[in-house]
């Protein structure tokens, strides 16, 4: 085992928060992060993180969670709680029951989107953050709507006929070059993404989301006293890049990176860079 990486010894368990089975993957030792994956068609914590693992698992202590309704965990939506709300109160109680008084957090896009929430709710147990393309919390600023790239428009054709080809399709929404992304990426994505319960609990999130008032958070970014650090693809087409700047204007401790010739999946498509970054991010006085 090189300096920069660990050998992976993934724990995995199973924590039962509101009747709900969470599922939370563990590895590696030092000061703890809790990872947490995007959305989209197939998504899950491993799925989302699995190449950053080796980097950052030597540093730190990585709790990666299944948020409610994607991976492992179950499929189900909390009657009457925003989903932010809800997953930031699982991640909360998966901390606890692991005997975690504070992490840092590394989220992408819904992930992201729950991070923020978490720091608003219990401050006193998030550390530094950092943020790629957190949903909710970026408005568009220069690039209109749907122009933007369309991920609703590929995730309803994804929906409308699930096969390979539409989750190329979707991937290429997501990243610089979709070329990269190999076969057998999309066919674990494919797999998880058609399971019944899945594609029905996908389909009211989106709609569960869209009509929710506490999904706004960018209408709270100034609260989140935290050290930030925002990370953006130049070239993402779901929160486009001059999404940050509302957030980067308005957070009172943060820093933004932007890479060029990548989209929304900075962690795989940046993934060396990108580890550097977040560890030093982290480990600086």
């Amino acid at each position: 085992m090189s300096e920069n990486t660990v050998e992976l010894d993934v724990q995995e368990r199973f924590v039962d928060v509101a009747g709900l089975k969470i599922h939370v993957s563990e590895v590696g030792t030092g000061e703890p992060m809790v990872l947490l994956h995007g959305g989209g068609p197939g998504a899950s914590g491993m799925s989302n993180f699995r190449t950053n693992l080796p980097y950052l698992g030597a540093r730190f202590r990585l709790i990666i969670i299944d948020q409610p309704g994607f991976g492992s965990s179950s499929k189900a939506l909390p009657e009457g709680e925003s989903y932010w709300k809800f997953s930031a109160r699982v991640v909360k109680e998966v901390m606890e029951g692991a005997g975690v008084a504070k992490a840092h957090f590394l989220g992408n896009s819904l992930g992201g989107g729950t991070a923020l929430r978490f720091a608003l709710d219990y401050p006193e147990m998030a550390d530094r953050l950092v943020l790629m393309g957190p949903g909710g919390g970026s408005v568009n600023i220069l690039t209109p709507g749907d122009i933007a790239g369309g991920v609703d428009r590929a995730v309803r054709r994804f929906y409308e006929s699930p096969s390979v080809e539409r989750m190329r399709e979707f991937v290429d929404v997501m990243v610089y070059d979709s070329s990269r992304v190999s076969d057998q990426v999309l066919e674990e994505r494919l797999q998880a993404a058609t399971d019944p319960e899945a594609m029905a609990f996908m389909l009211k999130l989106f709609r569960a989301l869209g009509a929710d008032p506490e999904a706004e958070l960018w209408k709270h970014v100034d609260r989140i006293r935290h050290r930030t650090l925002l990370v953006w693809g130049r070239e993402d087409r779901v929160l486009p890049f001059d999404s940050s700047l509302l957030m980067f204007h308005r957070m009172p401790d943060v820093r933004l990176v932007a890479f060029s010739e990548c989209g929304h999946w900075v962690q795989s498509e940046k993934q060396q860079e990108f580890d550097r970054l977040v560890a030093d991010f982290l480990t600086a006085e």
